[in-house]
């Protein structure tokens, strides 16, 4: 055979096999899919379960009509007002930094709710505690919408309004009815044990209980009214810890991964890369030829082993205490090529150092609404300020008295001739008598230690 002729039928067999590669690729990219087999909703719903309370389980529908039912009575506000209606800002008028024209919207609005008996509905959230949320199968989670958290996050404002409202006017019923609804509602997103439940959970508690200690501060509350919502905020004192929900929160991972790979039927896989670019914008319609991509990345089996150790190693540092937390690496740092093929799981995982700082910032302000309450309670029945607040052992659970961030454990407490000053060593962890701690972001994602104080009480 001439070489002439082996030449041309060399590059047809090697045409003809590219074009087959091709063709086959072509197939793969346009038809890949991914074949989720597990009911990762389900599994987190078996992680959340609480047995103290397991019986209200199927209730949280019945969560979810309160919550509706108040966005419809605020809506109708809205409706009713047309044209008049005024956008406020509730979270202004709550921190005093609204106009007065904003605070009387707010007014009018938190008016409308009580003659509307919107507040009527929400006596029923106590008795929710435990109602678990369910997902549906075949979906990818993080697709699910969760309405009631946008919901119950309108709710809780207006109930924070409502126990300052309450307050100012010595109305001790109300003032324990908004703050036990509110931390009931609260309790019930934290037990569902994702990052983001447990992430409005600590918002609204820490809303609450700042409000309570500026009301204190003020003088709005009376030693009888104090004594009611101690007894509230003990009863609500116990929280999840927050490696429970970094380890429940994995599943949430684990369900996209299964969404977005392929199952080679022995449980590995490849990206694919066409779902993984859409993910937070449906309307996004990358290239079938992108699927090319997912042969460069981990497979699937790499990336669930990664997401384990990655959300294992979280959990753990969640649970160290909070100086012994700082300095600890959340995770090897990847190389670039790591960082390609891995990228799916560094979108997923919290960061959590920001996460545990929130749960920091939430105790902070919950113990001191707790201390508050029970220096006036004690005051009542002494006549005066303790000389220490070991001296309030008996109307306080041991752990309130504890300063998250300091070395030696206890908050810093100055009676003085008029009342008392309390003070939190802030995250450098030394009493710096009284100066105060900048702010900084850095130290608020719980990046960085600064010097100096912080300034509980008065507010």
């Amino acid at each position: 055979m001439k070489r002439r002729t082996k030449i041309i039928i060399s590059a047809a067999a090697i045409l003809t096999a590219l074009a087959t590669a091709t063709l086959c690729l072509r197939h793969y990219c346009i038809n890949v899919q991914p074949t989720p087999t597990i009911d990762f909703g389900e599994k987190i719903r078996q992680a959340a379960r609480d047995p103290r309370n397991d019986a209200n389980a199927p209730l949280y529908p019945v969560f979810t009509q309160v919550g509706d039912a108040f966005t419809d009575h605020l809506n109708a506000y809205r409706d009713c007002m047309a044209d008049a209606w005024v956008n406020a800002d509730i979270d202004n008028v709550l921190t005093g930094d609204a106009t007065d024209a904003e605070c009387r919207a707010v007014e009018l609005q938190f008016n409308y709710l009580v003659a509307s008996g919107a507040f009527e509905a929400t006596t029923v959230l106590p008795q929710l505690t435990g109602a678990l949320r369910t997902y549906p199968q075949h979906q990818p989670l993080i697709e699910t919408p969760l309405p009631e958290i946008g919901a119950t996050r309108g709710m809780v404002r207006f109930q924070t309004y409502r126990l300052a409202h309450a307050l100012q006017r010595d109305q001790t019923p109300s003032a324990v009815a908004a703050l036990r609804e509110s931390l009931a509602a609260t309790r019930i997103f934290a037990q569902q044990g994702l990052l983001f439940d447990v992430s409005f959970e600590l918002a609204a508690r820490k809303l609450l209980c700042d409000q309570l200690t500026r009301s204190i501060s003020c003088g709005h509350v009376s030693p009888h009214t104090a004594r009611e919502l101690l007894a509230v905020l003990i009863e609500f004192s116990d929280q999840y810890p927050l490696s429970r929900a970094l380890s429940i929160e994995q599943n949430f991972a684990l369900d996209l991964v299964q969404h977005t790979y392929t199952n080679d039927g022995t449980g590995d896989g490849r990206m694919i890369t066409q779902r993984f670019m859409a993910l937070g914008d449906p309307q996004a319609k990358p290239s079938a030829w992108t699927n090319v991509a997912g042969f460069f990345t981990a497979s699937r089996k790499s990336v669930e082993q990664d997401i384990q150790s990655r959300y294992a190693n979280r959990a753990a540092i969640a649970a160290l205490p909070f100086h012994q937390r700082r300095g600890v690496n959340m995770d090897p740092k990847r190389n670039t090529i790591e960082s390609l093929s891995y990228a799916l799981v560094d979108i997923m995982l919290p960061n959590v150092h920001a996460v545990c700082a929130q749960e920091d910032r939430s105790t902070l302000s919950y113990r001191t609404s707790m201390i508050a309450c029970a220096l006036l309670v004690y005051h009542e029945q002494h006549d005066a300020y303790p000389a220490s607040l070991a001296e309030l052992s008996s109307l306080l659970p041991a752990d309130a008295l504890l300063d998250p961030f300091a070395h030696q454990g206890t908050f810093i407490y100055q009676p003085t001739r008029t009342g008392y000053v309390l003070w939190s060593t802030g995250t450098d962890g030394d009493f710096d008598h009284g100066t105060i701690a900048r702010f900084d972001m850095r130290a608020f994602k719980g990046e960085l230690n600064i010097n100096g104080d912080i300034l509980l009480f008065p507010q």
